[in-house]
């Protein structure tokens, strides 16, 4: 609509501004008076209702519609008298949104639309930024906050990540929510970096330490589920039944295995959470636990154990003597005994020496006819000087008296074991 000087200076007079104010207001916009001033304002009302009338609308016509209103109002500001040193910027100003309209215009966004809509932001952002570097203030406050927004738009277009995704992997559930954890972490950590010097890094700050902590804690527990799991795999895969003493040695392997992972797994958990009451108390028996771990794993790898183990499982078969089950303790014994302390170490050997020779007693007396033999009582007669060779709490070892009587008539049943 078609807008009268007359009814503007009615308005600009009716603002209750003197009429010193209104004069004042013309000469800093560069009119001699105050219809001149209305007279300009009015011609930039008709052009822009000249463009931008009509029926039909399209993005041309929208295009040309905000063209000529930025041409006009910047012609306008820069005869201005208060921004005479101001021309060149303002010039600037203009011609960068007229380019920028114009490529927008001309930007087809049926081929590539987040492409095109891409490089059309990076283009404002890039003319922004030498808009402010044409003026002469300190703008490195704002530069610097445009160039965390062009960060943010290459961060948000960036596809690495995503081409790096393992399709069969994205099959398993467990392994799908570790990548997408994993693309979660990746972007909070670029995120962070980007917006590290911005104004709004305080306000972030908290969100990213508590959101990646989160994160962590998640892919920590998703990791230990798919390590399980794959353990438990491998089992599946190379078991077979029956089982013998080589299985239950991979068993246990395994499970010791199991047992570290969750132990670091702890562990991570309460790094990732400060000023847990008892840590120290929850390390320190970790730690013991890892001792024990060692000290079974070295058990398992002696070459005796399969076998060991193998001849246990067939105890509760009718095929089994009795001898053969005390062996099997005595061998037990005999593995335990590296792995302990020295002192132990030499009580379970004699405690071996001893079960050994009734040992031998029984397998003789499972012989037909051998149970009223010399070769059985002097067995049981070499078990039981074992067995006082060791110092009780009350009596000491046997005298020489004793032990002489006691090899004598052992001797006279022609076999004495000259072990001892």
């Amino acid at each position: 609509p078609l807008v009268a000087s007359d009814s503007s200076k009615n308005i600009l007079e009716q603002s209750n501004l003197t009429g010193s104010d209104l004069h004042e207001i013309a000469t800093l916009a560069g009119a001699s008076n105050l219809t001149d001033l209305v007279v300009k304002m009015v011609n930039i009302f008709t052009d822009i209702d000249k463009t931008c009338s009509g029926q039909e609308r399209n993005l041309t016509m929208t295009t040309d519609c905000f063209l000529g209103l930025i041409n006009d109002i910047s012609s306008f500001l820069a005869i201005t008298p208060a921004l005479q040193n101001e021309a060149t910027l303002l010039f600037f100003i203009s011609d960068v949104v007229t380019k920028n309209l114009r490529d927008f215009n001309q930007v087809d966004f049926s081929s590539d639309s987040d492409t095109a809509i891409v490089q059309t932001l990076e283009t404002i952002l890039t003319n922004i930024k030498m808009i402010l570097e044409l003026n002469q203030q300190n703008n490195s406050d704002i530069i610097m906050e445009i160039t965390m927004v062009e960060q943010l738009i290459q961060l948000v277009t960036d596809m690495e990540p995503f081409n790096r995704l393992n399709t069969t992997s994205m099959e398993d559930p467990l392994r799908t929510q570790k990548v997408f954890l994993e693309l979660m972490d990746w972007y909070l950590t670029k995120l962070e970096m980007i917006t590290r010097n911005s104004s709004v890094s305080r306000f972030l700050r908290d969100f990213f330490h508590v959101t990646k902590i989160q994160v962590a804690a998640q892919l920590s527990q998703i990791e230990f589920s798919l390590y399980v799991s794959e353990k438990i795999e491998f089992l599946m895969n190379n078991l077979q039944y029956p089982l013998d003493g080589a299985d239950l040695s991979v068993i246990g392997q395994t499970t010791i295995d199991i047992i570290r992972h969750l132990l670091n797994y702890t562990t991570t958990m309460m790094e990732l959470q400060d000023n847990i009451p008892g840590v120290n108390q929850l390390h320190s028996i970790q730690f013991q636990i890892k001792l024990y771990l060692d000290v079974i794993e070295r058990w398992i790898k002696q070459p005796n154990v399969p076998f060991l183990l193998s001849s246990m499982l067939q105890w509760g078969n009718s095929s089994t003597i009795f001898s053969t089950s005390v062996r099997d303790l005595n061998l037990l014994l005999q593995t335990v005994a590296p792995l302990i302390d020295e002192d132990v170490a030499a009580f379970l050997l004699t405690i071996t020496n001893i079960t050994e020779a009734f040992n031998n007693a029984i397998r003789i007396a499972e012989q037909p006819g051998e149970l009223q033999s010399d070769v059985f009582i002097a067995s049981i007669l070499t078990g039981i000087h074992r067995a006082l060779q060791i110092p009780g709490p009350v009596m000491g070892p046997p005298s020489p008296a004793e032990q002489v009587c006691m090899h004598v008539y052992v001797s006279q049943s022609g076999h004495w074991d000259t072990s001892d």
